[in-house]
């Protein structure tokens, strides 16, 4: 199984305004959210996809995706699928932005065989839970 970590921005550069600062906007959360699922089609996929949470920068709350089934390979033909995959995903929001800051997030991704991953799925989910380092924020 493999363990991917980015950190990316989830909104637009604040206007030049003295106290601006950045916003997430849903849709970014969202499109990353689809490419996940882009990657394993619904008609491949053995269990039903689960989204648990809802992505909020302010609360400090992270959006969790769990896909189960064949999955499309990086690289190769969509034709090519690779059986028997699972994916957790997160997308967890850092913290908020300073006064002229862009918004970002973490974006945490666990892939492999079922048999490696899901095993790890309430590992996962603990440690999106945990994951802050002051009494409100992510990171």
């Amino acid at each position: 199984a493999v363990v991917e970590i980015r950190f990316a921005p989830v909104g637009p550069p604040p206007p030049r305004l003295r106290g601006a600062r950045g916003e997430a906007r849903q849709q970014e959360v969202e499109g990353w959210l689809r490419s996940w699922e882009a990657q394993f089609p619904a008609t491949n996929r053995s269990r039903t996809a689960q989204l648990s949470g809802k992505f909020a920068v302010d609360a400090g709350e992270a959006v969790k995706l769990v896909l189960v089934g064949s999955r499309i390979q990086e690289g190769t033909p969509a034709a090519e699928l690779v059986p028997a995959c699972a994916l957790l995903a997160a997308v967890l929001p850092a913290r908020l932005a300073g006064e002229g800051e862009q918004q970002y997030a973490f974006f945490i991704t666990l892939l492999g065989s079922q048999e490696d991953v899901l095993p790890a799925e309430s590992d996962f989910s603990a440690f999106i839970r945990s994951a802050q380092t002051d009494d409100k924020f992510f990171f």
